[in-house]
């Protein structure tokens, strides 16, 4: 489903993560995830509990907001979003 979006100009307060959905939806259509999800390394299992796409989406997503440790993500731990 495409989605299109409006942006504009605002003197209105916007939170820091309101750009996550245009990365996310760029994101999707590269389909990072799927390809990132396809990868296999030695010694790793297919079946773990995350997925690569999962960590890469999660890390790009804290480098959006100009959070560039991963310690950040502990945030965002339990929000459905």
């Amino acid at each position: 489903m495409k989605r299109r979006f409006d942006i504009q100009l605002t003197d209105n307060y916007i939170i820091s993560a309101s750009g996550l959905l245009l990365i996310g939806e760029l994101l999707q259509s590269l389909t990072l995830h799927k390809r990132l999800h396809s990868l296999s390394m030695p010694g790793l299992t297919s079946s773990a509990a995350i997925s690569h796409g999962d960590v890469v989406y999660s890390y790009l997503g804290l480098l959006s907001q100009g959070k560039n440790d991963f310690d950040w993500i502990e945030e965002s731990r339990g929000d459905v979003f």
